[in-house]
């Protein structure tokens, strides 16, 4: 859904076609968009792949081939920078380490014999770890310590130390 809503809402354009020049990461100034409307069929191959993905048609595969370009496509333009994007990279590593396709899946329907209605114990400890680990760096980037803001008064929580915790409010950056 994000890569045909990054196509529709101008997104493609307005960061890999449009820009003369691009703000890559360090070590990646060799990866370059692709000139003009190639970058459209670039994310229509990606979302390919990420429907192969969602079916389970030729999982693994699909899900190398998918994180290979949105890695690629993350890597490309600095500017375009969301650490969502990073995030999907880890759940791309963490799709490809699961058997993700062993039940309701095209690949299992086709070969029944990796058909199974379990899961590891590893696989479902992994998208427990995973998924925290996502949570708690998400909320500790939340966190400003302040003691230079009398907080009592707007009656923001003292935790016993020096300091003051706020919570970082992201609406206050878009009025």
């Amino acid at each position: 859904m994000a890569l045909l809503q990054n196509g529709l809402e101008g997104t493609i354009y307005r960061y890999f076609i449009l820009p003369k020049h691009t703000l890559t990461f360090i070590g990646f100034d060799w990866l370059q968009p692709l000139p003009g409307k190639w970058m459209y069929a670039f994310n229509a191959i990606m979302a390919l792949f990420a429907f192969g993905i969602a079916v389970g048609y030729k999982y693994r595969v699909s899900v190398a081939a998918f994180t290979v370009m949105w890695t690629a496509e993350y890597l490309m333009q600095k500017s375009w920078y969301n650490n969502h994007y990073y995030l999907v990279i880890l759940l791309c590593i963490f799709l490809f380490i699961v058997p993700a396709n062993k039940y309701a899946s095209i690949d299992s329907r086709k070969n029944p014999s990796i058909s199974q209605n379990t899961m590891p114990y590893w696989s479902r400890d992994v998208s427990i770890f995973v998924t925290a680990k996502a949570g708690i760096n998400a909320h500790e980037q939340r966190l400003i310590v302040d003691p230079n803001v009398d907080l009592a008064k707007a009656g923001y929580n003292y935790f016993g130390h020096d300091k003051w915790v706020i919570l970082y409010d992201d609406s206050q950056l878009f009025n």
